[in-house]
């Protein structure tokens, strides 16, 4: 079978280039058969057929393809193979959050990330499990840097190996469709919040402003950022008021009228129920 299958994988922490290299078969070798291996397996077919099984589920890798087996998953052999095959292969180690679905699944960082300034919009990196590569001379080529780096002395060949296998799996995401239309629909919302956020803003004016009805936007940012449109804007309001709180000598009554609210007695409301502590209204 060939998968339609996606890996999402959090990129907090970062995924680890562990050990690579190339192997040659010949007729009637097999792929070893384990269940222990705590890496993710790429494989990249450069010649012949491997005809591999992950919990009984049988693939054939034909050459000019990725394939990737997941971590402590049965791996072996469903068929020896047939002629000469070459492939590169990489393990690489994943200590966040992952799944393997029939569509990508924003993944959970194992730490905060917070989202009021300046940050990655998506901390998830999507991987076809199988697909096929236009340009696979292209990417050995990055891989065989990778390989190179391991001869450098310890410091710079960990460094220069690990960049060098970002820039592989950046190449390998650039070939799968990530984004929905709801989800581009809460990064467009959010974005709109963090310019916005000291003019009056409701749902009502949401969903004039992108022409859609005002549940589908809450939906759609809920789904994708954890958080409504609305508890977005009061966190992105009051952090600018602790901005300006600390770094200006305004008035509590002009601080929350900058950042959007309309009554300074609310302000000092939501400040408090949100920092735990009080602030002088003055």
């Amino acid at each position: 079978m060939e998968s339609n299958q996606v890996l999402s994988i959090s990129c907090v922490p970062m995924p680890v280039f562990i050990e690579g290299g190339i192997a040659h078969f010949i007729k009637g070798d097999n792929h070893p058969d384990g269940d222990d291996l705590p890496y993710f397996v790429m494989i990249l077919l450069e010649k012949g057929h491997l005809y591999l099984s992950e919990d009984d589920n049988d693939y054939i890798i034909e050459p000019g393809q990725m394939f990737i087996l997941q971590p402590m998953h049965h791996h072996y052999s469903w068929k020896p193979v047939e002629e000469e095959t070459d492939y590169y292969w990489l393990h690489f180690y994943v200590s966040g959050n992952w799944k393997q679905s029939d569509h990508p699944v924003r993944q959970p960082s194992k730490i905060e990330v917070p989202n009021l300034h300046y940050s990655p919009p998506d901390l998830t990196l999507y991987l076809n499990k199988q697909q096929d590569l236009s340009e696979l001379s292209g990417l050995t080529d990055k891989i065989d840097v990778i390989f190179e780096s391991s001869f450098e002395n310890a410091e710079l060949g960990f460094w220069r190996s690990q960049q060098q296998f970002i820039n592989v799996l950046q190449y390998l995401q650039s070939n799968v469709e990530v984004a929905t239309s709801s989800q581009r629909l809460a990064s467009q919302v959010i974005k709109y919040l963090k310019n916005n956020y000291a003019d009056e803003i409701n749902n009502e004016l949401l969903s004039k402003q992108f022409h859609t009805h005002e549940s589908y936007i809450i939906r759609s940012v809920k789904n994708t950022y954890g958080i409504t449109p609305n508890k977005y804007l009061t966190r992105v309001r009051i952090d600018e008021a602790k901005n300006l709180l600390l770094n200006s000598d305004k008035s509590v009554s002009e601080i929350s009228e900058e950042v959007g609210f309309q009554n300074v007695y609310y302000f000092s409301t939501v400040f408090k129920k949100q920092e735990k502590i009080t602030n002088r209204i003055s």
